[in-house]
């Protein structure tokens, strides 16, 4: 995948598209990996093996932390997949070698690190972006039925700061080990944005409180207003005493008249039939909890998102889909909000970080509410 502002594709190998986010690879003991670099590239060779060996160390503690083991299983017990005696494993070990030259063919390495050095294969993948990318993950071959994929990460020179260059790294680290666009924090589409912001407070973080892989219990998340009117044009911009749709809700949900409430989401129990949430409201002194219980839209199915392989086994012409995340969530969750005032109709969605609609029943219109850092 391509790092840029635009966002990215697959460089797939020649892979069919289904197979474009597979994880790279399958049932290897271990995985050498080799670092070039060239000369004029603004940073130490040896910082840059620091860099690449903790990108590695944070992907396994996140898949660690979430229970991701590396272990397969079929996407639906009731369909044709793999079936879940599958012995399909994550390679979650790597380790570094040395590399001989950028122009000579693998050798002990499956996978290449390149900053700031070109390759005619890399060329030919960023002359498809019209964007100027940051960062590559590109399959020098693909081979679905034998489960090893060599390929390069290619870094541009686009700057000398640690913490960005890492942060692409991890990027592009998590393509190989099979995470998708949107996913997770480190892993949107649009990461270039988070490089050119000013903060740094979350550069080099796979995860974010306002951006988790998924909701944890007892994690408080604040939300910002974010009103919209039917025809969903924003209404931001104006403080809470100016906004209509705040005000209403704050009327509907029986709150004192405040100037403005901090908004705090936290998950009290959560599994793939149920969420139950408490949604506190902090004005000065007090805080008022309203609870909310939601349930799996039906039109989103409850499917693992993260890390996944897709093949075609010999002599079959079905595809069979492999999961390493045993736990399947739903985007999408309907449900209510109820505390001092009205019930109130919710949704609760994740997506780039977690958004909850609030429907505002004096007007009739919907407010949400999203995560914020």
């Amino acid at each position: 995948m391509l790092a840029s502002s635009a966002g990215g594709w697959s460089g797939n190998g020649g892979e069919p598209i289904r197979m474009a986010n597979n994880v790279w690879f399958i049932n290897q003991e271990q995985i050498p990996y080799c670092i070039l670099a060239a000369d004029s590239y603004p940073m130490p060779a040896a910082e840059l093996s620091r860099l690449v060996r903790s990108a590695f160390d944070k992907w396994i503690s996140f898949f660690t932390d979430y229970g991701i083991d590396g272990l397969g299983r079929s996407f639906f017990p009731a369909q044709p997949f793999v079936p879940h005696d599958s012995k399909l494993r994550m390679t979650l070990k790597f380790f570094e070698v040395p590399c001989a030259s950028a122009d000579t063919p693998f050798a002990k390495e499956k996978l290449r690190f390149q900053f700031g050095l070109t390759h005619p294969l890399i060329e030919a993948y960023r002359t498809f972006n019209p964007e100027e990318p940051l960062g590559l993950a590109m399959k020098k071959s693909a081979d679905g039925r034998g489960l090893m994929n060599h390929g390069y990460i290619w870094i541009d020179r686009f700057t000398a700061d640690p913490l960005r260059i890492e942060h692409v790294l991890l990027h592009e680290i998590g393509h190989v080990l099979g995470m998708p666009h949107n996913s997770v924090y480190v892993m949107d589409e649009d990461v270039a944005t988070h490089l050119s912001e000013g903060s740094q407070a979350a550069l080099g973080m796979i995860q974010t409180l306002s951006w988790p892989y998924r909701l944890q219990t007892n994690a408080r998340i604040g939300l910002s207003l974010e009103a919209y009117n039917r025809t969903n044009i924003p209404t931001q911009g104006r403080s809470c005493q100016e906004n209509p749709l705040l005000t209403a809700l704050i009327r509907d949900l029986d709150l004192p008249a405040r100037p403005c409430y901090d908004v705090g989401l936290r998950t009290t129990q959560m599994s793939s039939e149920a969420i139950q949430i408490q949604l506190e409201f902090t004005s000065e002194d007090r805080v008022t909890i309203y609870q909310g219980s939601f349930q799996p839209l039906p039109v989103h199915e409850l499917t693992p998102k993260g890390p996944k392989f897709f093949t075609i086994l010999p002599g079959e012409k079905k595809w069979r889909a492999q999961v390493f995340d045993p736990i399947p969530v739903s985007e999408a969750w309907q449900g209510n909000i109820v505390g001092y005032g009205r019930p109130l109709a919710a949704q609760l969605t994740m997506a780039k970080g977690i958004i909850l609609h609030l429907h505002v029943p004096t007007l009739n219109k919907w407010i949400t509410l999203r995560s914020r850092s």
